[in-house]
């Protein structure tokens, strides 16, 4: 029984609560606000709700403030049509709803809320000292009628947004905007005055400044005000007929001038700034300049945004401080413009037209150059992000640029390069074809080309390789460089984590070219195919090019550190080989590599160029010279000659009708280990087909194997090389070739001495008929060689002469 006396005592409570928390206009008695007893709980307060219009207005009076006058939040209109006559002050600390049939006539004085206007019905001016003060902190403006204001004034620190159309019209009608007025996409129109006050922002959020503000009146801009252009839905036009305080762009889409701004505002060194917060500012080919009356302002572009300058114009001037995000982008998209000298974000150049920089350029993300001329001057332009040229000009004379960025760069340049610095240990990737005319100047990190080549200029040097700074060219990319005759370069390449560099020295009588290297951090048995070798070798092949073949005779030079050494390498009994004809030609003199770790070996005599490597004599089981073969009556002979051999237990001979499918015809026994030179052959019996393929396989003793090169041989006549006359014979310095074919063909011309050792190595492609070509035999000694042309079938003719 008790509980349930505390349960009715305590909804007793809470309905006397509720009911003295509004108090309903009953119009009863007459139309004095203040008389309670035209109200259901008495007159209204600050903390009490006041409601005119619903089933409680019985009387025939309507209310009309009498003095100062509050009520928690107003509601006029609904079950019965109402209207609020206002002649005093009126403050009510929520919000305002006028229904379809609700209507406040406002005579004067001041009628302040803090809460939200809602208005479907009638508000009504009657004097021009109608003012409604907004107070609160966030509030709006909506409803399905347009409220017409007479004086209208948004409180400091106070935000309001329209979710329908206003206007302030009217007899000495203004509009005073000390806090935040956001419009969203309505409409302030009307014949009233405005002012912007010191800290009043007016936000734009349509196309244009008159689609939001459409008052007639005379507007005033007040100093330390804002105007800003913050659609995220629309672009937008900025004026050019408001004299700017502060102009702000934020939002996203792009903002642009439709004139030259008015200088700003700029009486203290604090007014007159421009802050591009977001979106895209485009000045196109107008100023923004700042006014001159004290030095001040700053103009600044937040992280994301962009700023476009058009015209022949820089950074707007007379800003004391000019603030660009390292993560903004400045784009100049005018015709001949001075590239202002400041710290930039994103830099992009891309219109036709002429774009010089004044002075040393920093750009802390990518620089892109799309269109037009970016004149670099005699300056050092560092850039902490991405290169990339996709057309356009670049004039470099006397220009440095610098990648010193935190994080891997990457270089795309259609344009030619002078200096070039790196200063990034994330090292720099190549995106395209790049070429550097004047000193690469490695200070820190790498450069890796990928599939791209790194050209340097006729005149161009490499400063500051080392084991740690240096050329990543482990993929199809090429280090490419001119050397000239009497001269050498060094290749400053290496693979991710070591440095290999190789120098091409060309002999007096060579001809000045380009060479082109590359490497991988591995050594094949056919230098790009076949097994790995996994001993015996430095584990690095190095890929070296000439751009015209023909006229070099080369001395080439390979470096390399211990930890590239395989097991059983001796760097005291090295040689450098070269992958020629289809093997390894590894010389016939091994030698104690150079300096001490890293170490070097060198080999002269090089007239072509292939793969090239590190190795001992006994890297492969067998070193090949040369694999031939010959058709003689019915049968066909293969011929072959190895230059060294280890473990080699027999030799299998296999034959192809197709050059694909092979077959074992024989087998010939190895000479087990042998560091001289050892002629084999083989004779297949009644070789009918027109055309066989033949590979020679060497088997271990441990069961590990490897193949020669493939050669052909045909039945008919088309095989053979018809004639080949040397002279004169002794040669002196020079010996004339006559070589006379039945059909086009690619040969080798084999010169080695009376030791077997190779001196000379060229390949030539000949036609039909006779061919008259040379071979320089002025720097060999005296004494006995062999010639051998070899065609594309594997046929060989041997010569024999004397060098005197």
């Amino acid at each position: 029984m008790k509980k349930s006396y505390y349960l009715l005592l305590l909804i007793f409570v809470i309905n006397i609560s509720d009911a003295f928390s509004q108090t309903s206009w009953k119009g009863t008695s007459n139309s004095t606000w203040s008389n309670k007893n035209n109200w259901t709980n008495g007159v209204p307060s600050s903390t009490v709700d006041a409601i005119i219009g619903d089933d409680n207005f019985t009387g025939r009076n309507q209310p009309t403030t009498n003095g100062s006058s509050a009520c928690k939040s107003l509601t006029i209109g609904g079950a019965v049509s109402a209207t609020l006559s206002l002649a005093q002050d009126f403050t009510i600390p929520e919000g305002v709803t006028i229904n379809s049939n609700g209507n406040i006539s406002h005579s004067g004085n001041t009628f302040t809320l803090s809460g939200n206007w809602s208005n479907s019905g009638t508000y009504t001016s009657t004097s021009g000292d109608a003012a409604v003060v907004f107070a609160g902190t966030s509030q709006t403006i909506e409803g399905s009628s347009t409220t017409a204001f007479r004086k209208l004034t948004i409180n400091s620190g106070t935000a309001v947004t329209l979710n329908s159309n206003i206007s302030v019209t009217g007899t000495s009608s203004n509009l005073y905007i000390y806090g935040t007025l956001d419009p969203s996409s309505y409409a302030v129109s009307g014949t009233g005055a405005y002012t912007v006050y010191s800290g009043g922002t007016l936000i734009v959020n349509v196309s244009t400044f008159a689609g939001n503000y459409s008052l007639s009146g005379t507007a005033t801009i007040s100093a330390g005000s804002i105007i800003d252009y913050a659609s995220t839905t629309t672009n937008q036009t900025v004026s050019n007929s408001i004299t700017y305080s502060t102009l702000t762009i934020s939002g996203t889409g792009t903002k642009s001038l439709s004139g030259n701004l008015p200088s700003l505002v700029s009486s203290s060194a604090s007014y007159g700034n421009i802050y591009i917060n977001s979106g895209t500012f485009d000045l196109s080919s107008y100023t923004a300049t700042r006014g001159t009356s004290s030095t001040g302002g700053t103009f600044s572009i937040a992280t994301g945004a962009t700023i476009k300058i058009g015209g022949i114009n820089s950074i707007p001037t007379n800003y004391n401080t000019i603030s660009i995000n390292s993560n903004s982008t400045v784009e100049y998209t005018g015709t001949t413009q001075s590239i202002y000298n400041t710290s930039y974000g994103y830099l992009y150049i891309s219109t036709s037209g002429t774009k010089t920089a004044r002075s040393n350029l920093t750009v802390a993300k990518d620089f892109t150059l799309s269109n037009g001329t970016f004149v670099g001057g005699s300056y050092t332009h560092s850039i902490g992000g991405n290169w990339s040229m996709t057309s356009g000009t670049f004039t470099n004379t006397g220009t440095t640029i610098t990648f010193n960025g935190n994080a891997a760069q990457t270089i795309s340049s259609t344009g030619v390069f002078n200096n070039v610095t790196i200063n990034n240990s994330n090292n720099i990737n190549l995106g395209s074809n790049t070429s550097v005319n004047g000193t690469l100047t490695l200070s820190t990190g790498k450069i890796s080309l990928g599939a791209y080549n790194l050209t340097l200029g006729n005149n161009a040097t490499i400063s500051g390789a080392s084991s740690s700074n240096y050329i990543i060219a482990t993929s199809s990319g090429s280090l490419v460089q001119q050397v000239v005759k009497n001269d050498n370069k060094t290749f400053a390449v290496g693979t991710s984590s070591t440095y290999l560099p190789a120098m091409v020295t060309l002999t007096a009588g060579s001809t000045t070219d380009n060479f082109s290297v590359r490497l991988v951090n591995e050594i094949r048995v056919g230098a790009t195919t076949g097994d790995l070798i996994n001993s015996h070798v430095v584990n690095a092949t190095w890929f070296i090019s000439e751009e015209t073949t023909g006229g070099s005779n080369a001395t080439v030079t390979l470096q390399w550190p211990s930890s590239m050494e395989l097991t059983g390498f001796s760097n005291l009994n090295c040689r450098l080989a070269h992958f020629t004809a289809g093997m390894w030609d590894y010389g016939y003199t091994s030698i104690a590599a150079s300096g001490s770790n890293p170490y070097s070996v060198s080999r002269s005599g090089f007239t072509s160029f292939s793969p090239f490597g590190i190795a001992n004599v006994d890297a492969l089981p067998v070193t090949w010279v040369k694999v031939f073969g010959e058709h003689i009556k019915d049968d066909n002979q293969i011929h072959w000659t190895t230059a060294g051999e280890i473990n080699n237990e027999y030799f299998a001979i296999e034959s192809s009708t197709d050059g694909k499918n092979f077959n074992s015809i024989g087998r010939v026994e190895g000479s087990g280990n042998s560091n001289i030179t050892r002629d084999y052959s083989f004779i297949h019996k009644q070789a009918v087909e027109a055309i066989y393929y033949y590979r020679i396989k060497q088997v271990d003793y441990n069961g590990n194997e490897e193949y020669s090169k493939i050669i052909k041989i045909m039945q008919s006549e088309e095989q053979t090389i018809n004639s080949v006359i040397l002279y004169p014979n002794p040669v002196i310095d020079v010996a004339a070739l006559s070589v006379t074919l039945n059909y086009n063909s690619d040969i080798s011309i084999i010169v080695n001495d009376i030791t077997g050792k190779v001196v000379c190595t060229k390949y030539v492609s000949l036609t039909k008929g006779n061919n008259l070509l040379t071979i320089d035999m002025g720097t060999y000694p005296p004494g006995v060689y062999f010639m051998h042309i070899l065609n594309d079938s594997g046929v060989c003719n041997t010569t024999e002469f004397i060098k005197n």
